[in-house]
């Protein structure tokens, strides 16, 4: 994906555009305009209808009225169309250099199919931008993919858990990226993660055991019979290396396999709209409640319904 459509998305879906200047729709026609077919079908398709009818507005006010760019135009008019009727329709003239015509016409057949298969519900980083309003997007765009390679491969593919997936991260690492614990009143007195020393609850019987499996990745797995547990079930030795915690892909794993352990409380709790409970089912209180919230009410309203 394009740095430009991740700006485009993030612009077109999360501002007011009753609010934008002439100069800021200048700039994200140019960014859309700049895209190969297959992007700007795919960033179109992201859009809510009204918005997605409102760019075009734009474009065809910016390119073809005001600069006379009347093939510029015709290319987004017609892209937006196809993600409108989801019917493949001939272009009109003039809109692609001949030598980019077949692939880009193949492009957008393959998308029309798709759209109509419904397979296009892509999770993009500027969808999940707008659940981390303070995040930097390279850590999403550098991170997202290996969150839904793990999701996907645990058949977590509904909107609830990604939703929740994500929300938990916003809760538990706020920068969307796999991090270790930081030393706080909650885990240290005197020396570092001393608190977490001989918890039963945790199964830290060894001396060590607190900072050697503090919490660690998207989800701050905590506690030698987290890591033995989650570790057995996904293939990965974290008592020997509990560092590998923190590497994205197995941080991915990590989370989908939490969610799955946890999956009938989380869901029956998300059906009833009991947030508090689905946070609890993963971190067992309810520290970092008011992020995950924050999160998961705009996931709702944002990502796709299936992925």
């Amino acid at each position: 994906m394009s740095a430009q459509r991740d700006i485009f998305e993030i612009l077109a879906r999360q501002s007011d555009l009753r609010e934008f200047t002439v100069d800021q729709w200048t700039e994200m026609i140019d960014m859309l305009n700049s895209l190969s077919m297959w992007e700007m079908l795919r960033a179109l398709a992201d859009l809510p209808p009204a918005k997605r009818d409102e760019v075009a507005s734009q474009a065809k006010s910016i390119l073809d009225v005001k600069r006379g760019w009347k093939s510029a135009n015709d290319r987004i008019q017609w892209a937006a169309q196809l993600v409108k009727s989801r019917t493949f329709t001939v272009p009109p003239p003039g809109i692609f250099d001949p030598a980019n015509q077949p692939a880009e016409e193949r492009d957008a057949r393959a998308f029309v199919a798709e759209l109509v298969a419904g397979r296009v519900s892509a999770v993009t980083p500027g969808m999940v931008k707008g659940m981390f309003p303070s995040t930097p997007v390279d850590n999403i765009v550098k991170n997202l993919p290996f969150v839904i390679r793990a999701l996907r491969a645990a058949n977590l593919t509904d909107r609830p858990m990604l939703n929740m997936a994500l929300s938990t991260i916003r809760a538990e690492t706020g920068n969307f990226q796999p991090i270790p614990e930081g030393q706080s009143h909650f885990n240290t007195r005197t020396t570092p993660f001393d608190l977490y020393e001989n918890r039963a609850d945790l199964g830290n019987t060894q001396p060590g055991d607190g900072p050697l499996f503090k919490g660690r990745g998207f989800v701050q797995l905590t506690g030698r019979a987290n890591y033995q547990n989650i570790g057995n079930q996904i293939g990965v030795d974290l008592i020997n290396d509990p560092d590998l915690a923190d590497d994205p892909e197995t941080a991915g794993t990590i989370l989908a396999q939490f969610l799955v352990n946890h999956g009938a409380t989380i869901r029956a709790a998300l059906r009833n709209t009991d947030l508090a409970t689905a946070r609890r089912a993963v971190n067992g209180g309810s520290n970092g409640l008011t992020d995950f919230m924050d999160a998961y009410r705009k996931g709702d309203k944002i990502l796709p319904y299936s992925f």
